[in-house]
């Protein structure tokens, strides 16, 4: 995803959160609802688009790693949040190999 896909993604994302905000106790129910999930669908854009820069990636990760630490008790958030991670992961690991091709992410010791 290129820097400017990422910066119109994050302006819609901020657009319909203040909407909602600023309009959302005037707006119907249905109305609300398709706002609020335009704001999730760029969110989980915002989180899921490959990109190849590293600061984005690195922002994806850590904002994941929020997401799960908010959630902990949501099994399908959890596995969604540790599938899309580890997709990140392997860019990253393509990237930037371990010195000596130490492994990949699915045979790190940490790896569950």
């Amino acid at each position: 995803m290129a820097l400017d896909d990422i910066e119109f993604l994050l302006r819609s994302y901020r657009f319909l959160d203040q909407a909602i905000v600023s309009h959302g106790p005037a707006m119907t129910a249905p109305d609300r609802d398709r706002i609020e999930d335009e704001r999730a669908q760029a969110f989980r854009r915002l989180l899921t688009e490959p990109s190849n820069h590293l600061s984005v990636m690195l922002l994806q990760l850590k904002t994941l790693m929020a997401c799960l630490a908010n959630a902990p008790d949501d099994a399908e958030l959890v596995a969604l949040v540790l599938d899309d991670a580890q997709k990140i992961l392997k860019r990253l690991s393509r990237l930037m190999p371990l010195p000596g091709d130490v492994g990949s992410v699915e045979s790190s010791p940490l790896t569950p």
